[in-house]
C-alpha cells in the first residue's frame, strides 16, 4: 500500500505548479463569492470553490507526504536501527490510512455538495 502511494506521488509531482495555480484560482473564487458576489449568486461560486480547493489540498497532501518512504529494516541491521525504521514505517502506515479515509470523505463530500449545487443551479 505504501509503495503504491509513493509511486503515485512521484508520478504526479510534475503537476504541482498547476495545482498551486488552481489553489490560487479557487481561493480567488471563494473570496469573490464571499465578498463581492450578489447574495443570490454567492452559492453559485461558493460550492465549486470549496470543492476545488479541497481536491487541490488533498492532491498536495499526497505529493508532500509520500515523496520518500523509509526502507524496510534489513536482517543485518542493529536492533535500534530496525526499531527506528519500523516505527517510522508505522507512522507512514497511519498517515496512509488517514489519507485514504480523507480521500473517501472528500469523494462523499463532493457527491453531496455537487448534488446540492446542481439541484439549486440547474439550467
Amino acid at each position: 500500500m505504501l509503495e503504491n502511494l509513493v509511486k503515485l506521488a512521484q508520478k504526479i509531482t510534475g503537476l504541482k505548479p498547476v495545482v498551486h495555480v488552481a489553489i490560487f484560482g479557487f481561493i480567488c473564487l471563494l473570496v469573490y463569492a464571499i465578498l463581492f458576489a450578489m447574495p443570490t449568486k454567492t452559492n453559485l461560486y461558493l460550492i465549486p470553490g470549496i470543492l476545488g480547493l479541497t481536491w487541490c489540498l488533498l492532491y498536495l497532501t499526497l505529493i508532500s507526504a509520500f515523496q520518500r518512504l523509509p526502507q524496510k529494516p534489513l536482517s543485518d541491521d542493529h536492533f535500534i536501527t530496525k526499531l527506528k525504521l519500523s516505527v517510522t514505517r508505522g507512522f507512514y502506515y497511519l498517515l496512509a490510512t488517514a489519507f485514504i479515509i480523507m480521500s473517501i470523505t472528500v469523494v462523499s463530500f463532493t457527491f453531496r455538495l455537487f448534488g446540492i449545487w446542481s439541484k439549486d443551479y440547474s439550467v
